[in-house]
């Protein structure tokens, strides 16, 4: 760790030295140290929006509407916008104490849960016609579970 940082010190160092400093997106590319947490990256942002969390988050009123809240479809999507506001200032501290890591691997699995528990939900209620008395609060608790998960591991991943 102290040599990586005497390197990054003395790169500084020359650069300001230098008369002619100029960086390119291939030099970045180029250093073979760079490409794996480049790739790590570009990966974690990919399967994030193909997870399907920003097309939950922007219907969730259309959602609710489904799930039975048909009188007022907004109050359980601004709930949920609250506890994303909630969970976001929670993650920042959470994220230097738990490490990325564990954030990661434990908000991906209750994501992932969360997400078919939602889907076998609205499967069986609109294919089999069948109504679960709970389904109000059911469907309002799986969305909670999934923004929070979604706060504390991968948005905090991309903000530090």
């Amino acid at each position: 760790m102290d040599a990586e940082f005497a390197e990054i010190e003395e790169a500084v160092s020359a650069a300001q030295f230098s008369d002619q400093v100029s960086f390119s997106l291939l030099d970045l590319v180029r250093d073979r140290r760079n490409l794996k947490p480049l790739m790590l990256s570009i990966a974690l942002m990919f399967f994030q929006q193909m997870s399907g969390v920003n097309a939950l988050i922007f219907y969730t009123s259309h959602i609710f509407a489904s799930a039975g809240f048909e009188s007022n479809p907004n109050s359980p999507t601004m709930i949920v916008g609250a506890v994303l506001v909630l969970a976001t200032l929670v993650s920042t501290v959470i994220a230097d104490v738990a490490g990325r890591r564990v954030l990661l691997l434990t908000s991906g699995v209750a994501m992932t849960t969360s997400i078919a528990t939602l889907g076998v939900y609205f499967y069986v209620t609109q294919q089999h016609q069948v109504s679960l008395s709970l389904s109000h609060c059911m469907s309002l608790c799986l969305f909670v579970c999934l923004s929070v998960c979604l706060c504390v591991c991968l948005s905090t991943l991309f903000t530090k």
